[in-house]
Parts: C-alpha cells; structure tokens; sequence
C-alpha cells in the first residue's frame, strides 16, 4: 500500500497533467484557428483544431476527477493528509564578525 504522501503526490500529478492538456489544447486551437483563418479550405487547420478541441475536452475531465480523488481521499484520511511542509533550514548570520587575534594566520 501507497504511503498518504506518494498518493497524494499521485492525485496532484493528475492535476498537473489536467493543466498542462488544458493550457496546450487552449494554445494549438488558437494556432489552428490562425491557421484556418489563413486557408479556410485547407483540412490541416480543421484537424488541428479538433485535435486541440480534444485535448482540452480531456484536460478539463482531469481536473474533474483530480477534485473528485482530491475530496474521497481527504473525507477517507483528513484534510492534511499527506501534505509535508516544506523544510525550514536555519539561517545563517550574515554578520562579519572580527577573527580573534591569537588564531589569525602571522
């Protein structure tokens, strides 16, 4: 069995990759729609456009099953279930201070 971080991680991967569908589809449509507007009788444009128009359709269904993976796991472990919190690393003192005078190189 999955730990609640590595499922976590794998329901986020899904969101991601409903984003990234969603942003290309958004992207190639509007080239394609150039490219229709360019040539109207050309098939390429068409294609393109439906292809893009697919790829959208299938990132939005991403994002719709990321919000119902995201709402079943947290109802079944707890809202921060699986979050870590970034690492704090301490800071460093930026300060100069002086070297003392019996350890500096003569």
């Amino acid at each position: 069995m999955e730990s609640l971080i590595l499922q976590r991680m794998r329901i986020d991967r899904t969101r991601a990759q409903g984003r990234w569908m969603l942003v290309a589809g958004i992207v190639w449509f509007v080239l394609s729609v150039f490219s229709i507007v360019d040539d109207p009788a050309g098939l390429t444009g068409w294609g393109f456009a439906g292809v893009a128009a697919g790829w959208v359709i299938v990132g939005a269904r991403h994002l719709r099953k990321y919000r119902a993976q995201v709402s079943a796991f947290e109802r079944e472990h707890g809202p921060d279930a699986g979050k870590q919190e970034p690492v704090q690393m301490p800071r460093r003192d930026r300060s100069r201070k002086p070297v003392p005078a019996e350890s500096r190189p003569e």
